[in-house]
């Protein structure tokens, strides 16, 4: 594997987590769970996802 297509597969494993961990936060909160560690780790990974974008964005490299 290049590292192009290194770069490929993280840049869209970024953008599946990015729209997939929404709906994971969202059964949380169903579940009664909106305190718990889970969904506090779950939280974060939402924002370092986000950061990340927003990095490739600024660099040009996300839309």
């Amino acid at each position: 594997m290049t590292e192009l297509e290194k770069y490929q597969a993280f840049h869209q494993r970024m953008r599946q987590r990015k729209a997939e961990i929404p709906a994971e936060l969202e059964t949380l909160r169903q579940a009664g769970k909106g305190k718990t560690v889970q969904f506090k780790e779950l939280m974060a990974e939402k924002l370092t996802v986000e950061a990340i974008l927003l990095q490739l964005k600024y660099a040009g490299l996300e839309e």
